[in-house]
């Protein structure tokens, strides 16, 4: 998974935790704990995925807009330099 996807699906796992999350208030408590386990599982994706490919380093959450990694400064999007 490259890390834009894992950045996508992060965030997706993240708003949909907090949606359900607030929808235990109309729901029952049984929800908050769901939404609190999707909420976490979008951890998953970030720790695992969104790693340099040059050096491995933790990419960080406004790497998108530059795409090159802090630490080896090369690009982390797959173009050439």
């Amino acid at each position: 998974m490259k890390p834009e996807q894992a950045q996508r699906l992060r965030d997706i796992l993240l708003m949909l935790g907090a949606l359900i999350m607030f929808s235990s208030y109309l729901f029952g408590e049984a929800l908050l704990w769901v939404g609190m386990v999707v909420t976490f599982s979008g951890l998953i994706p970030h720790f695992l995925y969104n790693k340099c490919p040059h050096c491995g380093h933790q990419l960080r959450p406004w790497t998108h807009k530059a795409p090159y990694c802090p630490f080896c400064g090369k690009r982390v999007d797959g173009w050439a330099e």
